[in-house]
């Protein structure tokens, strides 16, 4: 890059990585970058460039690749950091079974279908309502079947050591829920991530996630 000196000196005077200094790619971008120092400072045409690579590099929940190939440049995925690394919760997991784009008599109904990798499908509860007992946040999983992250949920009453459908709950889980959090259901519960109410219950403005369509129906 032309005049990178610079430039990576400005960058690093306010705290932004090094490493995005790529956004200007010639001498005339330096240029006008200079003069924008000199009339604006910190603010103007580039303080969206900033924010953009400061929120990139620094997000807990982002993950961005290196463009070491073209298929990498710009790719930003979720993160998998604190995710459980071992097997689901067995009693709460079944098999998946794919058609394989067969038909009943095992004739070829859909072309180019079938293989991967096999999965087991995680049984989320959905109800989650004033019945449902509280529970503690054991782990927090990764399911492939659906983009959201899983919670296991050890329930309230359950003894010490049980592994069963009635000890465990996968939930799914939002932002700001993780282990040792306590998750609670009902029209009393506390307005915090992961607690489950009624819509009646929840102030207005709220950020909300998975609203059952049909009552009690989850």
């Amino acid at each position: 890059l032309a005049q990178s000196t610079g430039l990576r000196a400005a960058l690093q005077q306010w705290g932004v990585p090094a490493s995005c200094e790529r956004a200007v790619s010639s001498s005339g971008c330096s240029t006008s970058f200079a003069s924008a120092l000199a009339t604006e400072g910190s603010a103007g045409p580039w303080q969206g460039m900033q924010v953009r690579m400061k929120v990139q590099h620094t997000s807990p929940f982002l993950k961005a690749y290196k463009p070491n190939t073209p298929g990498l440049r710009g790719r930003v995925i979720t993160s998998r950091k604190d995710l459980w690394t071992g097997s689901p919760f067995k009693p709460l997991t079944e098999g998946l079974r794919r058609t394989g784009g067969r038909n009943a008599a095992g004739c070829v109904t859909a072309r180019h279908r079938g293989g991967g990798q096999r999965r087991l499908y995680r049984l989320v509860d959905f109800v989650r309502g004033a019945a449902s007992p509280a529970g503690t946040v054991e782990r927090l999983e990764y399911d492939p079947i659906r983009s959201a992250r899983l919670a296991l949920l050890r329930l309230d009453g359950a003894r010490e050591g049980e592994r069963s459908p009635t000890s465990h709950a996968y939930v799914l889980a939002p932002a700001g829920v993780g282990p040792g959090d306590r998750v609670m259901c009902g029209a009393t519960a506390p307005i915090v991530p992961g607690s489950s109410l009624p819509l009646s219950a929840i102030p207005v403005g709220m950020p909300i996630h998975n609203v059952e369509l049909r009552p009690g129906k989850g």
